[in-house]
This record gives C-alpha cells, sequence and structure tokens, in this order.
C-alpha cells in the first residue's frame, strides 16, 4: 500500500484545564481535518500523542533544564502514554 506523510499546520492545543484523552482527541481530529480538506477523498489518519505524568501532560521542554527537571520527576513516577487515532 503506498501511503504519504502529510504534516498538519494547525496549532496545537495544550488544554492546560482538559483531560490528557480531551486535547488528544480535539488535536488528532483537529490534524486530520486540516490535512483532509485538501486529500482530494483520499483516506486521512489524525493522530496525536501526549505524555502523562500523574494525570497532568508532559509538555515539550523549553530547554535543557525544564528537560532534566522533567526527566528526574519521571525517573521515579510512570509515566504513560495515551494514544488517540482519528479516521476521516
Amino acid at each position: 500500500m503506498d501511503f504519504r506523510v502529510i504534516p498538519s499546520d494547525i496549532e496545537e492545543l495544550e488544554g492546560e484545564d482538559m483531560r490528557p484523552l480531551d486535547v488528544i482527541r480535539f488535536n488528532s481530529l483537529a490534524k486530520s481535518r486540516n490535512v483532509a480538506f485538501g486529500a482530494n477523498g483520499e483516506i486521512v489518519i489524525g493522530a496525536d500523542t501526549v505524555v502523562v505524568l500523574d494525570g497532568k501532560i508532559i509538555y515539550k521542554p523549553e530547554n535543557y533544564i525544564h528537560a532534566k527537571k522533567n526527566f528526574i520527576v519521571a525517573k521515579w513516577q510512570k509515566a504513560s502514554r495515551l494514544y488517540r487515532i482519528q479516521f476521516n
């Protein structure tokens, strides 16, 4: 099966006050709709991945110090991943 990867150009929702799964649902749907708009009837799969620690999303670090702090916290606690795939 031939396929191609088309990144969306949406601004991802961070949703500080939202449940992680709701953020994933919103972002994966927004990404797939953004790409599907120009897909000419092709099948589009949108996805989003987040890292969750103690029920809160661990976002991409801003710099080395922030990354190191997150790593030290995560080292002692188990982080889990939630996945959401959206088909349009």
